[in-house]
């Protein structure tokens, strides 16, 4: 997977990312979807922006993008009000809406453009304590789709709106834009294999603990957990990563600890795991 990548701007992202971006400011998150827009506008690509609003509203976010009225006229630049597509009404089918971003993405490429560039604000789904799970498998498997993908993704929450579960959600991708100073880690993952990269300490514990979850609903069958990229871990951490593995392990299910950093080797021993060679 590699190491955590921390985004100042919403610029160089390329075809295959992945990314998140938390905001606390409703001024400058449009400047990030419009540099992030621009940037897709000057490589040609299908752009679609799923927002918080009606149209016209979504459409003044991006009054700073050249060539607007162009993009808008020409269906190249696409708007649609996250409140139309998930309504509260009918539960949030993560396999569906994979699916539905695949789908998309094959329709850009046929409609002859180079790519997909989707911009979803999901804060609503996080906010949402039963949706929150099942936007989590989502996004899982979103991130199995990029590998190779002419998509380019990413997900933005409004940390005010939803609470402390901002973090789980930007927890699911390997590239981040925080606002506040809370260390940052990833889980990710390809196939039945997990990385764990960043840090982990008492600030987000529980949240590496519903992400394991989310790996359990996600997977079959024994895991290999990889920590090469894992910068720091405490204690905490590391008793959740010990409880992961016992509860696995009570079902039928063995994790391996493999490529342990020097930091996770510290803390793992103390609870006798990471021990194999």
């Amino acid at each position: 997977m590699g190491r955590l990548k921390v985004l100042e701007r919403a610029a160089g992202l390329a075809p295959g990312d992945h990314g998140s971006w938390a905001y606390d400011d409703d001024a400058g998150f449009h400047r990030a979807v419009t540099e992030y827009f621009a940037e897709g506008r000057d490589r040609g690509e299908q752009l679609v922006y799923v927002g918080n609003g009606p149209e016209g509203a979504l459409a003044d976010h991006l009054r700073g993008l050249g060539q607007r009225e162009r993009l808008l006229d020409s269906g190249q630049l696409r708007l649609h009000s996250v409140q139309d597509i998930f309504d509260g009404t009918a539960p949030f089918d993560p396999a569906a809406r994979a699916e539905e971003f695949w789908r998309q993405a094959d329709q850009a490429v046929a409609d002859g453009y180079p790519g997909l560039r989707l911009l979803g604000d999901v804060t609503a789904l996080v906010a949402d304590p039963a949706a929150l799970p099942q936007l989590l498998d989502y996004e899982f498997g979103v991130d199995r789709l990029m590998a190779g993908s002419t998509a380019t993704g990413l997900c933005a929450v409004d940390q005010r709106r939803a609470g402390n579960s901002w973090a789980r959600a930007a927890a699911v991708h390997g590239i981040q834009h925080l606002t506040s100073g809370r260390s940052a880690f990833a889980v990710r993952l390809s196939g039945e294999t997990v990385d764990l990269v960043g840090e982990v300490d008492i600030a987000n514990t529980a949240d590496l603990v519903a992400l394991l979850e989310a790996v359990r609903r996600a997977t079959r069958g024994p895991l290999r957990l990889r920590l090469a990229d894992l910068d720091f871990i405490d204690v905490g951490g590391t008793r959740a990563l010990a409880l992961f593995e016992q509860d696995m392990a009570a079902h039928g299910r063995p994790v391996r600890f493999e490529q342990l950093s020097r930091a996770a080797l510290r803390t793992l021993r103390l609870f006798g795991l990471g021990e194999a060679p």
